[in-house]
């Protein structure tokens, strides 16, 4: 995954950023244009979260303790259930 851009925020930032955008949506209380404004938002930042996590779950090695009683890493496969 490249390096976050200058102007990227953390992704921690960014996913609360998303939750507070659905809660606003979810209450109703916004109007129809700032909803859809909203709505865009989200889903570019939904899009770049989803980005971010998939390339760091690329990341991600697992470490255990060989035979020899030294850890060892290898990468991690994603197992899905079908």
């Amino acid at each position: 995954m490249p390096p976050r851009k200058k102007d990227e925020q953390p992704l921690e930032k960014s996913l609360e950023k998303l939750e507070e955008i659905v809660a606003r949506l979810e209450s109703g209380e916004v109007p129809l244009e700032k909803s859809i404004g909203l709505y865009e938002e989200g889903r570019k930042l939904g899009t770049d979260c989803l980005a971010r996590l998939e390339g760091l779950e690329r990341r991600v090695q697992l470490v255990r303790e060989g035979a020899d009683g030294k850890l060892e890493t290898e990468e991690f496969e994603n197992q899905e259930e079908d």
